[in-house]
């Protein structure tokens, strides 16, 4: 479809959206959004029209209680058919004058820089807090380590009973598969991982010096996601998927990618199931085949590792360490299957949030040459070779800690931006009683990026991070709340393998910067805050950076 009819479409659809939005405003975003053509989406315009086929879903409101209790915002999605307008189709960019990120909340919460309040409908029946106090009641309630606040079936893609432990929502086998996790996130479990880590930060630094001071420099997004999908798959399965030595996505790594947009669309569709085929659209049916039969592979090798009593491999992985505590009697096809899809779960999540944090490091240091040249300093004067790199050397470096907790702010994972939803059980949150059976969820993105709790909000400034008796402190920063922002969540599903995620970053970015001077390729224009989508997770933009190896050569007089 051309701009131009895409552009007529949306004029023909307009008075219909206004109509449906119930004197909302969007008519509005969805001229914006087809105007500017932002939403690279190629079916988007198929969105708008089921905007007008869904005409008699319109009609959807929070319960009477909730509205005559709480102080909302001004609706942010009235109808079930303006929600699916809005989480489908508009991707606006966000950007520093409006604020406007690819979640209803942000909008609400910072758009055009006023304040709405910390309450915000989002939905006909969900609602999202802007209050660091709002998660603590929200996330961390719980009855004997049991949260209160049960989480939603946003991640139930398949309808499946077994839900792994991230997409698990019956509370008590959660908690019961958490412990089992438990001893794999051990700081025990930790240390043994770092052959594996120093593997692959070696891997990337060669790489990179081999190839990354070309005049057209290396791809930031793709280099940053095959650092974290070799690092993850290797630690998941003992599997080398080889993504940084080949210079390619792997299958997996494809596998991973292709469910961005049919996730959001099918969390979406869920409220019209006679809509619900439309997920398929954006599924690459290519993948499909290679998809089944890579799970039949890993199910074989599974299979036969439970059935022999075969745990060792070359390292320590989380599916070895999870099959002896889980006892699985001979490898049954159930517990395959179980121990499967949790592996997998840890392969993502150790491959999406590291990810995005290398990459957001690296795009604000290259932005931000004080504080590069400030690391580096301090990187370089730390180590004297580079053998002497180990995480726990990593660690006790205060500005390399403040750099990148400064980046998780800017730029945290994806799933961060609309928080984790969950079903009110009938509570307080933040003083205000929520009615049982509300969706609710906490906004990190948002108040991380609050003037109410960081000062400079949008401003890259790792000063704010470091203890008072720092030289490099800054008392402008001494108001800050450091504590709202929790990047790993908190109570019962708070994410179990953080300090894992610290222990790989921290050698990573200590190893590359002791070796490695990084530039931009000159004539680049990426503005992040405008060019950045969020769909089930970020599309980052391409952002070509040069790597070049820093020469140690002493010269003999």
């Amino acid at each position: 479809m051309t701009s131009a009819s895409v552009l007529n479409f949306g004029k023909l659809i307009l008075p219909f959206s206004r109509f449906i939005a119930q004197c909302q405003n969007v008519g509005t975003i969805l001229l914006t959004v087809v105007c500017t053509h932002h939403f690279t989406y190629p079916y988007g315009s198929l969105t708008v029209l089921i905007t007008g086929l869904g005409l008699h879903r319109s009609s959807v409101y929070l319960p009477s209680a909730l509205s005559s209790s709480l102080q909302v915002s001004r609706p942010q999605a009235r109808s079930s058919i303006q929600y699916l307008v809005r989480v489908s189709l508009v991707r606006l960019p966000m950007n520093q004058q409006r604020m406007v990120a690819p979640a209803n909340e942000i909008e609400a919460f910072c758009a055009n820089g006023s304040s709405v309040g910390d309450v915000v409908r989002i939905a006909p029946n969900e609602l999202a807090f802007g209050n660091p106090r709002a998660a603590a009641d929200i996330y961390s309630s719980h009855d004997k380590s049991l949260e209160t606040f049960i989480k939603t079936d946003i991640h139930d893609f398949a309808k499946e009973k077994d839900g792994g432990l991230i997409w698990q929502q019956d509370p008590v086998r959660h908690r019961k598969i958490a412990k089992q996790v438990a001893p794999a996130f051990s700081q025990k479990a930790i240390r043994a991982t770092d052959p594996v880590i120093h593997h692959y930060a070696d891997l990337f630094v060669n790489r990179m010096k081999e190839i990354g001071n070309t005049q057209g420099g290396i791809s930031l997004s793709n280099w940053t996601q095959w650092l974290a999908m070799d690092i993850a798959a290797d630690m998941a399965y003992s599997h080398r998927v080889d993504c940084m030595k080949e210079a390619r996505n792997s299958a997996y790594l494809n596998a991973v990618l292709s469910f961005n947009k049919f996730a959001t669309m099918t969390q979406v569709l869920r409220r019209f199931p006679w809509l619900g085929f439309l997920r398929f659209v954006v599924f690459p049916v290519s993948l499909v085949g290679k998809l089944m039969q890579l799970r039949k592979e890993s199910l074989r090798e599974m299979g036969r590792r439970l059935s022999d009593g075969v745990w060792a491999t070359e390292h320590v992985n989380y599916f070895d360490q999870l099959a002896p505590s889980m006892d699985p009697a001979g490898g049954k096809s159930d517990d395959i299957l179980h121990l499967s899809k949790i592996s997998t779960q840890l392969m993502f999540a150790g491959y999406l949030p590291p990810s995005d944090w290398y990459y957001g490091t690296f795009f604000h240091l290259l932005h931000n040459r004080e504080a590069l040249e400030t690391l580096i300093q301090e990187i370089r004067t730390a180590f004297t070779s580079y053998e002497q790199i180990t995480p726990s050397a990593a660690q006790q470096l205060p500005y390399l800690n403040a750099c990148m907790k400064e980046a998780l702010r800017l730029f945290s994972t994806s799933a961060l931006i609309n928080g984790m939803p969950v079903y009110s059980p009938g509570a307080i949150v933040d003083g205000n009683y929520i009615p049982r059976g509300v969706t609710c969820q906490f906004s990190g993105f948002s108040v991380a990026r609050d003037h109410r709790y960081f000062r400079d909000p949008l401003l890259y400034r790792p000063q704010r991070w470091l203890p008072a008796d720092h030289s490099l402190y800054s008392k402008r920063h001494s108001s800050d709340q450091l504590d709202a922002f929790m990047p790993f969540s908190q109570g019962p599903r708070m994410c179990s393998g953080k300090e894992a995620a610290w222990w790989q970053a921290r050698l990573v970015l200590t190893k590359v910067l002791w070796s490695l001077d990084m530039e931009m390729v000159p004539g680049q224009s990426v503005d992040l805050e405008n060019n950045l989508k969020g769909w089930g997770y970020w599309v980052k933009p391409e952002l070509k950076v040069r790597f070049v190896a820093v020469d140690r050569q002493v010269s003999s007089d």
